[in-house]
């Protein structure tokens, strides 16, 4: 174990998933008091498609990625926003809009690539120094974002209304929400898969909305959660040999779980 921690393919998936394990319950936790979790999951699944596409017309696959669910994300925003549509209706049509665009990709690439897998089920080990590199920076940017606007962020989600009477843009909060929602989930999918993304935005949240007592205190457990749930998957995925991602979110189910014990 100690032998396989030496080596540089290792750390970076380490620094990966630790990272991913930070940001995720960091927008999850906006995302959960906004009453919007479900987000994680389409965007998720809106990804696919760029993958798809990247494999089909031969570029990098987490490039179509990111650019097809910020384009759903800025979508999502502005047909809800600016043209009164529904959140939710208009988040599963992009779903099924995509996910069918996904399917046709694969289908007209007459492949499917096990590199694509990776982006389902997680594959720390197959993420390079750019990978590392954008889950970084887009983490930093949303940290900062959310302890500049603070103040700000907690009206939005405790009251629309009040938000709006204090002179705050509500609309153009939930356009960055929703865009750095995006990049959380499409760059964390390589370290820890799409089909476990949704946990990690609901479940170190969740576990912290029901012990912290107040906005900050909430977003920092959150992410400490996160961050010692990956760490511990991380640790067992090697040590028992399983996908990195099921191990973080079965661990950060546990930790959950277990704090109805300890607080009643």
């Amino acid at each position: 174990m100690i032998e396989m921690l030496k080596l540089s393919v290792i750390q970076r998936a380490f620094i990966a998933v630790l990272i991913a394990g930070a940001f995720l319950p960091l927008a999850g936790s906006i995302s959960l008091l906004s009453g919007t979790s479900f987000l994680a999951a389409g965007f998720a699944h809106i990804a696919f498609a760029g993958i798809a596409s990247g494999y089909f017309l031969r570029f990098n696959p987490l490039l179509g990625a990111v650019v097809v669910t910020i384009i759903s994300a800025y979508s999502l925003w502005y047909l809800s926003e600016k043209k009164e549509g529904k959140y939710e209706q208009t988040l599963s049509i992009l779903f099924s809009f995509f996910m069918a665009l996904a399917i046709l990709f694969f289908g007209l690439a007459r492949t499917y690539a096990s590199d694509a897998m990776s982006y389902l089920f997680g594959s720390p080990l197959m993420a390079n120094l750019i990978d590392v590199i954008l889950l970084v920076v887009a983490f930093l940017f949303y940290l900062l974002f959310v302890i500049y606007y603070q103040r700000e962020l907690f009206q939005i989600v405790f009251s629309t209304e009040l938000s709006l009477a204090s002179g705050i843009n509500v609309s153009s909060f939930r356009l960055y929400f929703f865009l750095f929602t995006a990049l959380a989930v499409v760059l964390s999918m390589k370290s820890v898969g799409a089909l476990v993304v949704y946990g990690l935005m609901v479940i170190p949240p969740s576990l912290s909305q029901r012990i912290s007592k107040h906005f900050s205190q909430m977003i920092i457990m959150a992410i400490a959660f996160g961050v010692v749930s990956s760490f511990t998957g991380f640790i067992l995925s090697l040590a028992i040999d399983v996908p990195v991602g099921a191990a973080v979110v079965v661990t950060a189910t546990i930790f959950y779980l277990v704090s109805f014990i300890f607080k009643k």
